[in-house]
């Protein structure tokens, strides 16, 4: 795995953070956006005092994995909360588990088993921002899980590209698409408070060069959210993920 970054930071001395800095995301001048490469095997719960991470009490019960999970989350979102010379002792965890980030900050988590991230930006600048990485899906995995991601349309439209264009596969469309509407959930939930499905979004545009993925919503979400309005998604392709970024202002949305 390689991603290209800006910085690097150390990794720590107990291995369970293996590589970590920002990444460079094309047409993101307004956000940030770090990762870690981590191990689970070397997790211990001293990690949280020693990153300076609360541990919550819903966290505390949780399994091994689930708290690793949240201890990367949490440690990405303090390196780019310091790069933009933001101090939050805490970022707690809300009624829907979301992160409650400090005022004026819009900011997304997003982790695998090895990978965690957190995209943040200033709300002068962004409304809404989501991000994602997913591991890229087989082609067994996509046949059983398609119909819980897209619709006949959509899959139609995924197998058109798919064809035309020797780059994607209909798995790794379907992987970006996947992360691409967890992005979009992400992005928007704010607004709508509440969850809502895969359904309520539909892929209408893929472009490889601009590395975009394009959706309008298919349903009336909230007063802000229209049904009709355009997203459009940007991703990056790693050897064995996807990554998926959602950042904008609702006012140039249509």
């Amino acid at each position: 795995m390689h991603f290209p970054t800006q910085t690097q930071t150390q990794p720590d001395s107990s291995h369970f953070i293996q590589q970590c800095g920002f990444i460079e995301m094309e047409n993101m001048l307004n956000v940030k956006v770090f990762y870690c490469h981590y191990n689970t095997q070397y997790f211990n719960p001293d990690l949280f005092s020693e990153f300076g991470v609360d541990r919550p009490e819903s966290v505390q019960g949780a399994v091994e994995k689930r708290q690793a999970e949240f201890l990367i989350g949490r440690y990405c979102a303090q390196q780019v909360l310091k790069h933009f010379k933001i101090n939050a002792l805490s970022i707690p965890v809300g009624t829907q588990r979301q992160p409650i980030w400090p005022q004026g900050v819009v900011a997304s988590i997003s982790h695998t088993d090895s990978i965690g991230m957190c995209a943040l930006g200033i709300d002068n600048d962004t409304d809404f921002l989501g991000v994602d990485v997913e591991r890229w899906l087989d082609l067994h995995t996509a046949a059983e899980i398609k119909q819980s991601i897209i619709n006949i349309d959509e899959e139609h439209l995924l197998q058109s590209y798919s064809i035309n264009d020797q780059y994607f596969s209909f798995e790794q469309l379907l992987t970006i698409t996947f992360s691409a509407k967890e992005t979009l959930f992400k992005a928007l939930h704010k607004y709508v408070g509440q969850f809502f499905g895969f359904e309520a979004a539909e892929v209408v545009e893929f472009c490889a060069n601009s590395k975009t993925i394009s959706f309008v919503l298919t349903e009336h979400l909230s007063d802000e959210l229209q049904q009709g309005m355009r997203f459009d998604c940007h991703f990056q392709v790693e050897s064995d993920h996807i990554i998926t970024l959602l950042s904008g202002q609702l006012a140039q949305q249509h």
